[in-house]
């Protein structure tokens, strides 16, 4: 269970409705909710509110070359992110992470 889902969903919509936003931004925003997880209970966390994000939002992953949303599946997007978070083996810090943007922001 997730504590402040709402909360941590509304937080993280207001960084990626600003601007491209960064993986720690939602990592670090389920933490600072629920201090009590442990690394693997804050990856399958962060599975969730990605989940809703992308759902909900039509929140997408960003190719941060091209700056344009890639057109990735909900179930690749949730692989993508769980990859990385287990790569670092660590909550990401900036410069960590992968970005996330909503699909109608691309300017092209």
């Amino acid at each position: 269970m997730v504590n402040n889902l709402n909360d941590i969903v509304s937080h993280s919509m207001a960084f990626i409705e600003d601007d491209y936003t960064e993986l720690w931004v939602i990592v670090n925003k389920i933490f600072e909710e629920n201090k009590e997880m442990d690394f693997l209970q804050l990856v399958k966390a962060t599975k969730l509110i990605v989940t809703e994000l992308v759902e909900k939002y039509n929140v997408q992953l960003l190719d941060e070359e091209t700056q344009v949303p890639l057109t990735l599946k909900k179930e690749e997007i949730i692989r993508v992110v769980e990859k990385r978070l287990i790569s670092l083996n660590k909550i990401p810090n900036i410069g960590d992470g992968i970005w996330f943007t909503i699909k109608s922001q691309s300017p092209f």
